[in-house]
């Protein structure tokens, strides 16, 4: 077995929510950069969302005070609705837990 000096893949996750008796998903990727010897970690999170209406959308999530809330630089340009932001903060708080 080759030793590997780091594991990114647990620090992403999946999870699933319902809207119109249908079940959609939404992913977070940890935002990375590159560094000068390994990949730096922003803090921010990249969400790729199956949205009920949207279909398939992409925007940051970063923390602000005790919240994930949606990128300043993403709010402008993506209407992501309340309740999914919501949810999407509960599913960070939840996986860091």
């Amino acid at each position: 077995m080759t030793h590997l000096e780091r594991d990114y893949s647990c620090a992403s996750f999946t999870r699933t929510f319902e809207r119109d008796n249908s079940v959609f998903f939404a992913s977070f990727i940890p935002e990375a950069e590159e560094g000068e010897f390994e990949l730096h970690f922003t803090g921010r999170y990249i969400v790729l969302m199956l949205h009920p209406t949207k279909g398939t959308i992409q925007f940051h999530m970063e923390k602000k005070a005790d919240r994930w809330r949606v990128s300043s630089t993403d709010r402008w340009t993506l209407h992501v609705e309340q309740d999914l932001i919501d949810w999407c903060n509960n599913a960070i708080q939840h996986q860091q837990l």
